[in-house]
């Protein structure tokens, strides 16, 4: 466990008399989307199939494939998909909306100013500065709902990591206790932090009076990642703390309206009749090479920017999280981009991204009927509301993920090249991560997934492959396939 001691100076916690020193949110420049002539950005692209996990070899390590778009092309802007082949729903018709949302649009001036300056109070309370601890350590927020053995399993793995310095269970069932093997961990890390209201918006509500770092891993309770690929999102958080470092990219984009969409597929977006924004999965991510969120079911996030959503977020933006029981995640990552001149959130690097580990559960928010409907007006109207749309105080920068030299390395905005570059000073872990990472750009980028990302799950997803977590692998299909 880190003591407050530890700080080395830092100052005491937030519950403290004696705050640490607060730097300001500054306004940071940033362009909007990239208006180069995508014509000449069209390349052939590399494909690694797709990640799989086979039968346990000799030594207990199975094959991981991986598929890694290499040269994604330009374009002006975002597009409609024609289909979200990641979450399965069939396409949106009239009939499939019930969801009655606030009348944003209708909102009058007035309402909108009120919202602007409740972002112009959060940015000048600022930022808590970095102390020494915060740069070696951070804490785990892990979001949790009837899933004991996914959450346990999380506990195992992600409290040997060595920069962990607390995992804070939010516990929001008060019909259930949670497990002994959560309360009394064996790894004595685990905190567990009850809260009265079940609402999405509890996961970044603190109640932990003694919080050990500012750096905070917000992820849900079915997603692993090895340590590596962990740190090699907390170590460009540490030099980027006023911004959100995730490793999973989505996209606002325009809902886009055609007559003769059907004959017209290889439009771009700018030529199409755009009406208003919707969700855009990974594959439309992808596909399009941009994004303009990321989501905190697995990103790093200051300390200060989770008390500022509970105390400076639009009550309606709350109030449709509570309600719906979605779009917490959309919420946050819109939240600090207006905090920040529109910016979208940083990335850890695609090979890191790529490092996932989804734990198997019989049931999923995101199977539900109306997902992606409610989604879609969550991007609508909580754009409006933090002020981001073209016309207003900001604009929401969309941005390219690959980059064209590598892209397994330097993933999303504002790539640093001297992350991972050996240098004095640095902390041990970040120094042996950094030789790790020039071994690995030494390599071709499909070595890169089979001889070392595959290795880094399999040793990660051990315990999660032996008791059938594991989609597709033997121990699955006999637990859940019977």
């Amino acid at each position: 466990m880190i003591s407050l001691e530890e700080r080395n100076g830092a100052g005491p916690s937030s519950s403290s008399s004696a705050p640490r020193k607060k730097r300001s949110l500054m306004r940071v420049g940033h362009s909007g989307f990239d208006r180069r002539d995508s014509n000449s950005w069209w390349q052939s692209r590399g494909i690694i199939d797709y990640v799989l996990f086979g039968s346990l070899l000799a030594s207990s390590l199975y094959t991981v494939i991986f598929e890694v778009p290499f040269f994604g092309h330009r374009i002006r802007t975002p597009s409609s998909e024609q289909a979200h082949s990641d979450n399965k729903l069939p396409p949106r018709s009239p009939s499939d909306n019930n969801f009655t949302p606030h009348a944003v649009n209708e909102l009058d001036s007035d309402h909108l100013n009120i919202y602007i300056d409740q972002l112009d109070q959060a940015m000048e309370k600022g930022l808590t500065e970095l102390g020494s601890i915060d740069r070696e350590k951070f804490t785990i927020r892990i979001n949790t709902w009837r899933r004991n053995e996914q959450l346990i399993v999380s506990l195992n793995h992600h409290s040997q990591c060595e920069g962990v310095a607390q995992i804070q269970v939010i516990w929001c069932d008060d019909e259930n206790e949670p497990p002994p093997e959560v309360m009394n961990h064996r790894s004595g890390k685990v905190v567990v932090e009850r809260h009265i209201i079940n609402s999405l918006n509890e996961r970044f509500n603190i109640l932990t009076e003694e919080m050990p770092t500012l750096g905070i891993l917000s992820m849900d309770d079915d997603v692993l990642r090895p340590c590596d690929a962990i740190d090699a999102g907390f170590f460009r958080w540490v030099t980027n703390p006023d911004r959100l470092v995730g490793y999973d990219a989505r996209l606002h984009m325009p809902h886009v309206t055609d007559e003769n969409e059907d004959s017209n597929k290889d439009a771009t977006p700018i030529d199409k009749k755009l009406r208003n924004f919707e969700y855009g999965y990974k594959s439309a991510t992808e596909k399009y090479n941009l994004y303009s969120l990321t989501l905190p079911r697995y990103c790093f996030v200051h300390r200060d920017y989770l008390d500022h959503y509970i105390s400076y977020m639009p009550e309606p933006i709350l109030e449709r999280v509570e309600e719906k029981f979605e779009c917490e995640d959309i919420a946050l990552s819109f939240f600090v981009s207006a905090l920040t001149n529109g910016a979208p959130p940083l990335l850890a690097d695609y090979w890191a991204s790529k490092a996932l580990i989804k734990l198997y559960s019989p049931e999923a928010i995101s199977k539900t009927s109306d997902h992606k409907i409610v989604r879609d007006q969550c991007i609508e109207d909580f754009l409006t509301m933090l002020g981001l749309r073209s016309g207003q105080k900001l604009k929401l920068v969309v941005h390219e993920l690959w980059h064209k030299e590598r892209p397994m390395f330097e993933f999303g905005a504002e790539p640093d090249t001297e992350l991972f570059v050996a240098k004095d000073g640095m902390v041990p872990r970040h120094a042996r991560l950094a030789a790790k990472v020039q071994l690995m750009k030494t390599m071709s980028d499909r070595d890169v997934s089979f001889k070392v990302l595959a290795q880094m799950i399999a040793k990660a997803s051990e315990e999660a492959k032996k008791v059938g977590l594991l989609d597709g692998t033997d121990e699955w299909k006999a637990r859940w396939k019977q």
